[in-house]
């Protein structure tokens, strides 16, 4: 009977250990995270061509066969992000730029989805967003811009961002209705 015992204290005590030894295993750390970041005593007033931070820009009606195919563009139509009275240590020029920040509606390719109800949307349209002097090369909606966009003077109180949004084609469009939105934050890089 105590032989019994012991190998059932044996196996629980086993037990003990095993779970022991994969619960701190499930624990322990893969990495190490830093985050750093810098916070400005510069402020401008915010107007995205129209009233600060709520405007809309309405990009025109165009045909589907516009979009006939994966990355095909239409519809290009320029918008400013304006920055006035801007206040704070400008002695000194500063660089700034737009953050267009990751949220629900831009996609794994950092363009803006089209979130137009179901039963009307435009299928495989997505809008995409350009500084005005690139065109060509869409901008990654989501990722943190390095490179400036416009300058405040030194002791200046102004600076002008100008862009362009386009629909963008993932493949064969189809007619319906496209919209989107962004939430952005001016940046200083």
């Amino acid at each position: 009977m105590d032989d019994v015992i012991m190998k059932k204290l044996n196996i629980a005590y086993a037990a003990v250990a095993l779970a022991m030894a994969f619960g701190q295993q499930a624990m322990a750390g893969d990495g190490t995270i830093t985050f750093n970041g810098k916070v400005t005593d510069v402020t401008c007033t915010v107007a995205a061509t129209g009233p600060a931070g709520t405007s809309t820009v309405t990009l025109p009606t165009v045909s589907a066969t516009a979009l006939s195919g994966d990355t095909a563009t239409a519809g290009a139509t320029p918008f400013t992000i304006s920055l006035s009275a801007c206040g704070g240590d400008l002695t000194n020029a500063t660089n700034v730029a737009v953050y267009f920040e990751p949220g629900g509606n831009v996609n794994v390719d950092g363009r803006l989805k089209n979130i137009a109800p179901t039963l009307t949307a435009a299928e495989n349209v997505d809008i995409a967003l350009y500084r005005a002097d690139t065109v060509s090369t869409a901008l990654s909606l989501g990722k943190i811009p390095t490179e400036t966009y416009a300058t405040i003077a030194a002791n200046g109180t102004t600076a002008k961002m100008d862009f362009v949004a386009k629909y963008y084609a993932t493949a064969q469009a189809t007619a319906g209705e496209v919209t989107s939105n962004v939430t952005y934050s001016i940046v200083y890089p």
